[in-house]
């Protein structure tokens, strides 16, 4: 993996690296070669990893301006909730087979008592549920969650797209997109910034 290796398609990586510069605090909750990439265009990067192998792979490779933050599934067995069942490859339970907040409770809040982002990137686990704490660690009015793999372009082995991210909509106001790589603002004007 280098900074060269594209961690997304290249139009949806210009499009949230258009929202970046080196005065950016950004939290991302999913760790991987994005981490590599932003670690070197922002002041400060907050990144939540669940798998402790990668955790502990990508770690040497950070900068001093990364805090790298391990918080691992409080359901050892989320994923069998979602495994396939059968030959057919039917699933149990497609509904949050990223994992809901009760399965990452630890990784989803991990972040509170890290500061205030201008920029929260959703490319984990329990994505619907990181959006919803993200609004809470948002420094102002200006700064905005970005949600990958999210609308109908997404491609999905068992559903047309994760219609069960669409409860961001009640909570977050679609500002714009690219492909999967969503752009949002808080909806709640009773978010308190500081």
């Amino acid at each position: 993996m280098s900074e060269n290796e594209f961690w997304t398609d290249p139009s949806e990586q210009e499009f949230l690296m258009s929202y970046v510069n080196s005065e950016t605090d950004l939290l991302e909750y999913g760790s991987g070669s994005s981490t590599l990439v932003l670690q070197d265009k922002v002041k400060k990067l907050v990144s939540v990893e669940h798998h402790e192998g990668w955790y502990n792979e990508l770690k040497p490779k950070l900068n001093a301006n990364v805090l790298y933050i391990y918080a691992p599934p409080d359901n050892s067995d989320w994923e069998n909730q979602y495994s396939i069942v059968n030959n057919d490859s039917i699933r149990k339970n497609t509904a949050g087979d990223d994992g809901t907040f009760e399965d990452f409770n630890t990784y989803v809040m991990s972040p509170n008592g890290w500061g205030k982002f201008d920029i929260v990137f959703v490319d984990g686990r329990a994505r619907a549920a990181c959006a919803w704490f993200a609004t809470s660690l948002l420094k102002d009015e200006n700064s905005r969650i970005f949600i990958h793999d999210f609308g109908p372009e997404t491609k999905h082995p068992h559903l047309p797209y994760r219609t069960y991210y669409d409860i961001v909509n009640n909570f977050l106001e679609e500002e714009d997109h690219v492909k999967t790589m969503y752009c949002f603002k808080a909806k709640n004007e009773n978010i308190i910034y500081s």
